[in-house]
């Protein structure tokens, strides 16, 4: 399997949904954020979510996090996708002042309780630019990749 990545069985894809996680340390503060699938994108003053994508909203505070949650399989159908996709994840402090790195986070969680899947987590430190729209710097890719049995999710650092 190829590194940072994890495989999860298409019949449990209904039971779950993929979170990506933007976060920042308490010393640094205000993290905007866009995440682009399929055609939404979403973030800080970005497009407003879709059936199948929701925003947490802005965080901005010191030591917060935003966060992106997709029902992939809703999507999947919806579209009638049965290859490949990815999601795009963007980020940059707010204003002008570049406040250093940042982490990027996802993960599949279970809808009825938000209890995280074991082994279905990837992070990777990521480096935002800095900007007072939508975010435009990339910080990483995650790739999912639908084969009949299962599907790979696998996270590209930018």
């Amino acid at each position: 399997m190829p590194q940072n990545s994890f495989i999860i069985a298409n019949t449990n894809l209904p039971q779950l949904e993929f979170v990506v996680e933007y976060s920042w340390s308490s010393t640094q503060s205000d993290l905007d954020t866009s995440t682009r699938f399929l055609d939404a994108n979403v973030g800080f003053r970005c497009s407003p979510d879709k059936d199948y994508i929701a925003f947490s909203g802005d965080d901005v505070s010191s030591g917060g996090k935003e966060t992106i949650t997709i029902d992939v399989m809703e999507a999947f159908e919806e579209y009638q996708l049965s290859g490949s996709t990815s999601v795009a994840a963007f980020a940059g402090w707010h204003g002008s002042e570049n406040e250093g790195d940042a982490t990027l986070k996802v993960f599949l969680r279970k809808k009825s309780d938000q209890a995280l899947i074991s082994g279905a987590v990837l992070s990777s430190t990521i480096s935002p630019g800095t900007q007072n729209g939508c975010a435009a710097t990339a910080v990483g890719t995650v790739q999912i990749i639908r084969a009949q049995h299962h599907t790979r999710f696998a996270l590209v650092e930018a």
